[in-house]
């Protein structure tokens, strides 16, 4: 109807007549924010919050396994209007070479996210993987001490470093 009304404006004005535009009531409009995203298949795939005055985008225990580039990008479009620059994603939702650093899946998937001025948080106990790896282990704490994108152990260290 508030497109019909301003249509009609539109056309009153063009057409050259001075009636007036009609009144919209205010009290008629009702705006209800959800803080679920529904992506793809209509899955329940994220809620944003705001933590420490960011708007952060975080992503479900359950899902899809993510990692790739086109992946990074699904992500950042669902963003999309909900001002969120920061990015949180379970270590579960993954793609199990993701931590591989050789595989170059983090790489990409972080400089897709860096490219469009969005933070990266990855929420999860990753102590097994950094242990095995003097490349990841470096990497986790270099990315850590820079603090743009971000390895943390659980919620409450998110909160902490935000």
């Amino acid at each position: 109807m508030a497109a019909r009304l301003n249509n009609d404006c539109i056309n009153t004005k063009r057409n050259g007549f001075s009636l007036p535009c009609p009144a919209l009531n205010v009290a008629e409009i009702r705006l209800e924010l959800t803080p679920y995203i529904f992506v793809g298949k209509g899955e329940i795939v994220t809620a944003t919050s705001n933590i420490n005055g960011l708007v952060a985008f975080e992503l479900a225990n359950e899902g899809p396994l993510l990692g790739t580039e086109a992946d990074a990008l699904d992500i950042l479009s669902e963003t999309y209007g909900t001002d969120a620059s920061v990015i949180v994603i379970p270590v579960t939702r993954l793609l199990p070479d993701f931590l591989q650093l050789r595989s170059g899946i983090a790489g990409a998937f972080i400089q897709k996210l860096q490219n469009y001025n969005c933070r990266l948080v990855v929420v999860g106990d990753i102590s097994a993987d950094v242990a095995g790896s003097e490349a990841l282990a470096a990497f986790v704490v270099e990315t850590n001490r820079i603090g743009h994108h971000m390895f943390v152990p659980d919620r409450q260290a998110l909160l902490e470093r935000l």
